[in-house]
């Protein structure tokens, strides 16, 4: 009876041990490997944990025809004072990998981007375009509240929050290159309210020294945004290829003070630096297969350390419609951009006009673009100061040009092919 009865623990042991065993293993979750096939990623789980890779690019041919008798790159040689006529390049303006994913909590967020296409300072915008690009950690686990720290899109600019590859166009507008800060590094906290999550907030504080680049100075840069979609959630993502059913509908406004973005405030100047104040209106619809957007920017920039002066004024607009021709497959879209670098200066503008068509073989993911346009610059522009032209995009270099500067109004023609592929 006693072995029996010792067999019979043993037993129940082992059933009783095997069960929770099997348990524990259910609750943990064996290691998983999935593919959404609509995007292309690659997702890695295992329980709570999980890691996506990604990849996407740009591949693109530029063609540039300025203005008649008023650009000459040659210093010397027999090119020099003669027209430069058509110019073509290849280029791969951003190639990038990353990963993404949840770590113990699923309400737990990372995302690292790496750029891979370009490894050189860009001096205009004194961006460090290697590296990193993406950068960051957040605390999602309230949709009212989520906190995010690291390196990413200062909340200002609509068009500039929408990724690369979910562009209209080829590239964003030159009203965005002036106005929108792009990255930086900071912590946001941001949250949507209502059902559908009709209405939005982001607020953070920045060091202002743009992508990859330290603090340089004693200021921070501070950003909101708030935003309004009376009918439920509208995606950053441009053009109707989703061909809506219902209406989408976005409004938002936008603000940024303190710090200069982009690690380009005054120089030498490391207490109280000047200010630079930014305030953006945002809006866009969607609806079958068309689509419209548009923001507008005021800035004032403040001269006072370490040479005091008065504020400089500048403003910026820039609005596109586009329509697809067979839902989903081929659009066509125009834009008009508008800036007025220093209010104070006339027939100083920059303006910007392109055509754009777009073929879609997977939605954003897999696309090619053409568009053709020009950017006129006005007569006196030439005459603005640095800080003025801080920003400006395409840059106008008065010492290339064969015209006498300034009255006298330039038109620069270009046109661009890219094909983008992401998965």
């Amino acid at each position: 009876m006693r072995k029996t009865l010792v067999l019979g623990s043993l037993a129940l042991a082992f059933v009783v041990g095997g069960s929770v065993r099997a348990q524990e293993t259910t609750e943990v979750g064996k290691p998983e490997t999935t593919i959404d096939g609509s995007q292309g990623f690659v997702t890695f789980k295992s329980g709570d944990n999980a890691l996506t890779l990604g990849a996407w690019g740009q591949f693109r041919a530029t063609f540039d025809d300025r203005e008649e008798f008023s650009q000459d790159a040659d210093t010397t040689s027999s090119g020099f004072g003669q027209e430069d006529g058509t110019s073509a390049a290849f280029s791969i303006p951003r190639l990038r990998l990353y990963i993404q994913g949840t770590v113990y909590k699923p309400w737990m967020r990372y995302r690292v981007e790496v750029e891979v296409a370009s490894l050189r300072t860009d001096a205009t915008t004194n961006l460090n375009n290697g590296r990193i690009t993406d950068g960051y950690f957040e605390f999602a686990k309230s949709p009212y509240a989520t906190v995010r720290a690291g390196q990413y899109k200062v909340p200002f600019g609509m068009q500039q929050l929408v990724s690369d590859w979910r562009q209209q166009f080829v590239d964003r507008s030159i009203a965005d290159a002036k106005f929108a800060p792009a990255r930086d590094v900071g912590v946001m906290v941001g949250g949507q309210f209502l059902e559908g999550k009709k209405v939005g907030y982001q607020l953070g504080v920045f060091n202002g020294g743009g992508q990859n680049n330290p603090q340089d100075d004693e200021a921070f840069m501070y950003a909101a945004r708030v935003w309004f979609d009376p009918f439920g959630e509208y995606r950053l993502v441009e053009s109707a290829v989703e061909n809506p059913e219902k209406n989408q509908l976005h409004v938002g406004l936008a603000y940024r003070g303190g710090e200069v973005p982009r690690g380009v405030s005054s120089v030498g100047v490391f207490e109280d630096p000047n200010d630079e104040t930014a305030y953006g209106v945002e809006a866009a619809w969607k609806y079958r297969r068309f689509s419209a957007m548009a923001e507008y920017y005021k800035q004032t920039d403040e001269q006072a350390n370490p040479v005091a002066g008065p504020d400089l004024d500048a403003n910026g607009f820039h609005a596109q419609l586009g329509v697809f021709v067979v839902p989903k497959k081929h659009e066509l879209a125009v834009r008009y951009a508008e800036i007025e670098p220093d209010e104070s200066v006339a027939d100083a503008k920059q303006t910007e006009t392109r055509l754009c068509y777009g073929y879609f073989w997977k939605s954003h993911n897999m696309k090619v673009q053409a568009d053709f346009g020009q950017v006129t610059f006005g007569e006196n522009f030439s005459t603005l100061s640095t800080l003025a032209l801080r920003g400006v995009s395409p840059g106008l270099a008065p010492a290339n040009r064969l015209v006498t500067l300034p009255s006298q109004e330039l038109t620069d023609k270009q046109a661009r092919v890219q094909f983008v592929l992401a998965f």
